[in-house]
């Protein structure tokens, strides 16, 4: 219960007048050059205190702060401030307009949510700011979303928030420009950011940490499944199930994923995971293309470093892969187009020395680079990956391997199965002259008759063939 003012009309004819001369007052911010009304300054910002929020961090304040919103979407948006101290709101909140801030003073300015179930933010508008706050969930919560956002348009901001707990942090609807930075999202138990399979892309994330070492985590901490142009830049995504996800779902397309010093990265997980960095395109119909990743990083993953399928146009560049449980860059089921330059890979099969590679190809896996990496032991990581580069074939068809750095494998420095006509290969270190590599093939014919063929290959070249 709070106080109200009497209604204007039923004062005295001096006191109406002493408050319309105060409500007239005009008073310039420290910052502004503008006088503007005291009745306009605090129409513009709304207080849940000013609609019976106690702010103890034990009443539920929820109520209030629906009235606070309430009040807002009348007058077709405006500010919704959060107050210093600690406001208890199990939500939901709805808010059905646009053009909504909702902005605190730092993180002295918190909001705490006990329920293991729900959403917070349930807003089904456009143009919304959250920033500056801090916001407090169970992190073994079941289910809901904290900012549960329906939009049409999109055009969403987040910044400057930290954010510890919940189920899943942000789901967006359709629309696009989706703007996080300066953010933290730490233990939550399913999904980070998740953009719907209806995001229309424009999405620009930098600077945020998501650290999730403190629950069972089963989702993703970044995970997209449609959309046009999505710049990645200055993130660590540790302790997910799949840190990162790139999966389009049927009859949708992604395109575009431009990523930069991103670490995806497997420490501290508390059980089982997926790979570092999953780029799948195979449910879409290979409606996953052009990805960039450059500077980052895939480490202590359960499965590969980075996994591609299904996927074209995918470039890793100057990137590290280390102690990923399989391979550090697998690539299969007719992806093509992939360029893997001046990578760092070394300690896959991190576990189980010698089950799998530095970079792994699979057959049906066509036009692809591997320039300039080096993959081999170094100090201080255990000798584990078998082969530097694992060439599975057949059908793999135009591609190069040269000036790799690739000694000191466990069983060689190239498996190469793939038998391409337009290959081109050489200048890689690590690659035996006098023993070369041979591959061995059996092959059968309609009447039942059948052979086999060897071919010999001697740094990285084909030297040699029998039939």
């Amino acid at each position: 219960m709070f106080w109200a003012l009497p209604a204007l009309a039923q004062l005295a004819p001096r006191q109406r007048q002493v408050v319309e001369s105060a409500s007239s007052i005009a008073v310039k911010s420290t910052s502004s050059t503008t006088a503007r009304p005291l009745s306009e300054r605090f129409a513009a910002t709304r207080d849940p205190r000013d609609f019976g929020a106690i702010v103890d961090g034990r009443s539920d304040d929820t109520e209030a702060w629906n009235l606070a919103i309430a009040a807002i979407e009348r007058e077709g948006g405006g500010v919704l401030f959060v107050p210093p101290g600690t406001s208890r709101v199990e939500g939901p909140l709805k808010y059905k307009g646009d053009n909504l801030s909702i902005v605190g003073s730092g993180y002295v300015s918190a909001i705490v949510k006990f329920s293991l179930r729900g959403n917070l933010f349930d807003f089904s508008g456009n143009k919304y700011l959250f920033d500056s706050f801090l916001l407090d969930a169970p992190n073994d919560a079941s289910a809901g979303t904290l900012f549960a956002l329906n939009t049409s348009t999109g055009n969403v901001t987040i910044g400057k928030v930290l954010i510890d707990g919940g189920y899943n942090v942000l789901a967006l609807n359709k629309g696009a420009q989706l703007h996080i930075s300066d953010s933290t999202f730490n233990n939550f138990v399913h999904d980070g950011i998740r953009p719907g399979a209806a995001w229309g892309g424009l999405t620009t994330i930098h600077d945020v940490i998501m650290n999730v070492d403190g629950a069972v985590n089963r989702g993703a901490c970044l995970f997209f499944e449609a959309g046009d142009t999505f710049t990645l830049t200055n993130i660590n995504a540790a302790s997910c199930h799949y840190p990162i996800k790139l999966m389009p779902p049927p009859s949708t397309a992604l395109l575009n994923v431009f990523a930069t010093n991103v670490l995806a990265d497997g420490v501290g997980r508390r059980d089982s995971g997926g790979p570092g960095w999953t780029i799948d395109g195979t449910a879409a119909g290979s409606a996953l293309r052009r990805v960039r990743i450059t500077n980052s990083w895939a480490g202590i993953n359960y499965e590969d470093g980075f996994k591609i399928v299904g996927s074209d146009d995918v470039a890793i560049t100057n990137s590290i892969a280390i102690n990923n449980r399989r391979n550090g860059i697998y690539a299969a089921k007719s992806s093509t187009n992939m360029k893997f330059i001046g990578n760092s890979i070394t300690g896959s099969s991190f576990g189980a020395p010698g089950a799998y590679s530095g970079i792994r190809i699979d057959s049906a896996v066509s036009n692809f680079l591997i320039l300039g990496n080096s993959i081999r032991p170094i100090a201080g990581v255990d000798n584990t990956q078998n082969y530097g580069i694992d060439i599975e074939g057949p059908g793999n068809g135009r591609y190069i391997i040269r000036d790799n750095d690739l000694d000191g494998n466990r069983a060689a420095a190239i498996k190469d199965g793939g038998i391409s006509l337009a290959r081109q290969s050489g200048a890689n270190i690590g690659v035996r002259e006098a023993a070369g590599i041979s591959v061995t093939k059996t092959f059968g014919k309609a009447d039942g008759t059948g052979g086999t063929f060897t071919l010999v290959f001697t740094s990285g070249l084909l030297t040699s063939s029998t039939c």
